[in-house]
Order: structure tokens, then C-alpha cells, then sequence
């Protein structure tokens, strides 16, 4: 390839309309051009940012580092670095020498993803930190069962109760899980049908009231403002998310506390 055909080729990859954020630098890091997402992420006219260093133009270390590494090895360099105002945005950063002619530069915006995967990582900590104390329980009351120690019929009834409890809290962590792993994979789809939203938080409060027991905390529904209106929506759905928020709730109330559960219709 020409070098007339590479400064063209370059000139109409930067020149695009699109959020791309490239530069297009000389062999000491000097911007020699920058795509208007570059110059939005530098908050600087994207002439402006002609001529100086990398590192003045985004005030990023790990950008020039990359940089760096694809001048000195003369190979394509690859990494992270925080952009944007105080670091805000997480871009993928691929630094690529152009034979001589510097480097071009290609960033993609990572910060949804990496979002997502810290949420995911918190999520999952502290499930497998929930899911300890129903097993705990549920090892303990089987063991006091299975070694005789209780033989009365009405504590061995209140044992079984207790695991059943134990075991419907599991059942729903597990289901969030499951949920977790749905939305990630893209295949949720929602069943829309005419429903009655009290019915969904009674339906709520039925499932979330063993694990209310336990923590010895009262949940009850409050009166619909009108019993006749009727809603499009998933009624698993919707019931999965108001089960969710009476579990938090559940989860930060003191015992003796009360929940209550109930349904507003807004406007639009």
C-alpha cells in the first residue's frame, strides 16, 4: 500500500460521523489528527489537540503506556485505560504502528461492560454469602433429627417446618441466579397478559413470607387504590421483581418490623 493510500485511507476513517474515538499520531506521540469522538472524550476541539503530546491531549498514563509499547516493540499494543472526566469511562485501547508513520489508535467505550461485570462479581459474592446461612441451618436442624436427640412430635414438627422455611430461601436465591443468567444470555422474553396487580402481590407476599417468619417480621398488603383496574404486564416478571424488593426489605428490617406491600397506578 501507498503512502498516498494510507494518509487517504486514514483521513476517511477519522473524518466519519460516527462515536469512534481515534487518533492518529506521529512516532514521538503527537496527535496529528483526532475523530470527533476523541475530541469530545478530550473535551477540546478536535483542532486543537493538533501537535500535542498524547498524554497532555487525555491525561491518561495507561493510554500512553500502550502507546509506548507499540512504538517500542513495532507490533499492535493492546489495554485499558480510564478516560473522560476524572476517569469516569473505562475504554479498550488498541495502539497500531503504521510502518514509520506513527500510530493510529482506536478506543472502544468498555464502561457498560465492565459495569456489568462488577455487578455481576457483587451479585454473586453475595449470594454465595446468603446462601451459607440456610445451609448452616438446615445441616444443623437435620442433624439434631437424625441423632435422636428430640423426641418430641411437636419440636420434631417445628424442626420440619423450620427446614422447609430453609430450603424455600434457597430455592429463591437459587431463581435469581437462574434469573442473572437469563438476562445476561439475552433470551428473557416477557409474557404480556391483562392482569390484577394485587393478585401478583399477594402472590409475592405468599412466597416471601417464610423467609419474614424467620426474621420474625409481619408483611401485609395495603388496599389497591382501585381493585378493578387490570395492567399489561409479565405477571412471573413483575412478581420475581416485587419478591426481590420484599427480600431486601425482609433482609434490612429489624425483627418486629412490618412490610407493607401495595400498588399505585400512575399516569402514562
Amino acid at each position: 500500500m501507498t503512502d498516498e493510500l494510507l494518509v487517504a485511507g486514514l483521513e476517511a476513517l477519522l473524518s466519519r460521523n460516527g462515536e469512534d474515538v481515534l487518533v492518529l499520531t506521529d512516532e514521538r506521540l503527537r496527535v496529528l489528527r483526532a475523530s470527533r469522538g476523541a475530541a469530545e472524550l478530550a473535551e477540546r476541539p478536535a483542532a486543537a489537540l493538533n501537535g500535542m503530546s498524547l498524554i497532555a491531549a487525555f491525561g491518561s498514563a495507561p493510554l500512553d503506556a500502550v502507546a509506548r509499547r507499540a512504538i517500542t516493540d513495532g507490533r499492535p499494543a493492546h489495554g485499558e485505560a480510564d478516560l473522560g472526566r476524572l476517569g469516569s469511562r473505562q475504554f479498550a485501547t488498541d495502539a497500531i504502528p503504521l510502518g514509520g508513520h506513527g500510530l493510529v489508535i482506536a478506543m472502544r467505550d468498555v464502561s457498560a461492560l465492565r459495569r456489568m461485570e462488577r455487578v455481576r462479581r457483587d451479585f454473586v459474592a453475595n449470594l454465595s454469602h446468603e446462601l451459607r446461612t440456610p445451609l448452616a441451618s438446615i445441616k444443623l436442624l437435620a442433624e439434631t433429627l437424625s441423632s435422636g436427640a428430640v423426641d418430641d412430635a411437636s419440636t420434631m414438627r417445628d424442626f420440619s417446618i423450620q427446614i422447609e422455611r430453609e430450603i424455600d430461601h434457597l430455592a429463591q436465591l437459587v431463581n435469581e441466579l437462574l434469573d442473572l443468567s437469563t438476562i445476561e444470555s439475552g433470551a428473557i422474553q416477557l409474557s404480556l397478559e391483562a392482569l390484577d396487580p394485587s393478585l401478583v402481590v399477594a402472590e409475592s407476599i405468599e412466597r416471601i413470607q417464610p423467609v419474614a417468619d424467620r426474621s420474625d417480621i409481619q408483611v401485609r398488603q395495603l388496599p389497591a387504590a382501585d381493585a378493578a383496574t387490570r395492567v399489561l404486564g409479565d405477571a412471573s416478571r413483575l412478581s420475581q421483581a416485587l419478591l426481590n424488593l420484599a427480600h431486601n426489605a425482609v433482609k434490612y428490617s429489624h425483627p418486629g418490623g412490618e412490610i407493607r406491600l401495595s400498588w399505585e397506578p400512575t399516569d402514562g
